[in-house]
This record gives structure tokens, C-alpha cells and sequence, in this order.
């Protein structure tokens, strides 16, 4: 698996390497390491297209985050299964699974925003949990996570532009990481934009905007697992 050490974190608690993987494979515990600090990226689901009936298309949902830690002991084997769009992160140990952060719904559409990810952490880890929203309609920009049913002050992407008659597409909901897919701008007099990919992980794509021919929605972001040790 790759592992990209970003940074080194000095003092406190022990802790003091961070890594970063957003590739699906294994991690093994260095020795003297009993505790990791662990964040877990659901992906974000993908935009939908536009209709032929003049509506641009709906956004997707952003991905569940779990951050905690965990007892380990060195030598243990995590396999990590990172989601890519409108994928799951997986975290197991000896075939046990530990910890799941849900994906983010996609579009399925003009007007239909991806469905939110399922309440609650699925996981045995001490840890906080932030949920993904639901994707955003037509036109409409894009959500922020909760945590605790309350939405974090962050920006949000931006949905499309109407114009006249054709719709832009809804924009994509914001993750942990940051904000979706903006939704492409309508367009009656020619070729619509296509709903734009998420720039962050875990965020929902933006959704197709209308014109004389079907805009597709973009990309939600994969997901991704960090470690702190």
C-alpha cells in the first residue's frame, strides 16, 4: 500500500508520525506503538445527470467521518479498505471489522439529491463522528456535515445557474475535508456544463446542468484513512 508520510508531529502523548493512505491494502503497527489515532473517510457520492425536460441534475451526498482511537499492539495487521466514490472505508483486524465509515448517496438524476449515509458510526473505536448530508436538487448548493444533528460552519460548494428555462445542477455536499462538486451552469442556447468532481475527500460531485443536450454529473471524492502514532 502506499503510505505517504506529510508530516512529523512533535511531543504529545507519544504521538509522533502522521500518515496518510488512500489506497486499499494493509498497515502494520510499528513496534513500541499500543494506541493509534485513527480517521476514517467514507466517499462521497457522484452528481446526476440532467433531463431532457429542462431540469439540471441533482448532487451527491457527502461521506460519513470517524476519528478516534484504538488499542493495537505492535506487529498487528489493519487491512484498510478506502472507498472510492460512493464507497465505504473499512477497517479490520484478523477478518474483524472494527470500523465503517458509509459512504455518501449518489444522484440518480435531474433534480434527485444522493441520499445521506446511514446514522450512526458502525464502529467499535472510541470516537467522535461526523455524518455526511444528503446531496443538494437542482440549482441548489451543496450541504454541510453534522455533528450531533448540528451543521459545521464551513463553506459549501455552489450549485449551477438557472438560465431561462434549462437549470443548473445542484452542487455537491461538503465533508470533513471540505467542499463538493459545484453543479454545472444551465445553458438554453447551447451545451450545458457537466456537474464538476469533488476537489476533496469524502465530498459529493456536483450535479449536470441542462442545455440542448444531457450534461452528466461529476465525481464524488474517494475516501481516505490517516494515522497518527
Amino acid at each position: 500500500m502506499p503510505e505517504t508520510k506529510l508530516s512529523t508531529i512533535a511531543g504529545g502523548r507519544g504521538i509522533n508520525n502522521f500518515i496518510q493512505i488512500t489506497s486499499t491494502g494493509t498497515f502494520t503497527v510499528p513496534p513500541g506503538i499500543y494506541t493509534l489515532r485513527i480517521l476514517l473517510q467514507g466517499g462521497g457520492g457522484n452528481g446526476g445527470s440532467s433531463s431532457a425536460s429542462g431540469l439540471g441534475g441533482g448532487s451527491g451526498a457527502a461521506g460519513n467521518t470517524l476519528i478516534g482511537e484504538m488499542p493495537v499492539n505492535p506487529n498487528d495487521v489493519i487491512t484498510l479498505t478506502i472507498g472510492a466514490s460512493a464507497g465505504e472505508t473499512k477497517l479490520e483486524i484478523g477478518g474483524r471489522v472494527l470500523a465503517v465509515a458509509y459512504a455518501g448517496g449518489s444522484s440518480t438524476g435531474s433534480n434527485s439529491a444522493g441520499a445521506q449515509p446511514p446514522d450512526g458510526p458502525n464502529s467499535l473505536l472510541n470516537s467522535i463522528f461526523v455524518r455526511g448530508n444528503l446531496g443538494a436538487g437542482t440549482t441548489a448548493n451543496g450541504l454541510a456535515p453534522t455533528v450531533g444533528g448540528v451543521a459545521i460552519p464551513m463553506a459549501v460548494s455552489q450549485g449551477g445557474l438557472d438560465d431561462g428555462a434549462d437549470d443548473g445542477g445542484g452542487g455537491g455536499s461538503s465533508s470533513y475535508f471540505g467542499v463538493g462538486g459545484n453543479g454545472g451552469d444551465g445553458n438554453d442556447a447551447g451545451t450545458a456544463q457537466n456537474g464538476f468532481a469533488s476537489p476533496n475527500f469524502g465530498a459529493g460531485g456536483g450535479g449536470g446542468g441542462k442545455g440542448n443536450s444531457i450534461a452528466t454529473g461529476g465525481a464524488g471524492g474517494a475516501g481516505v484513512v490517516q494515522l497518527w502514532y
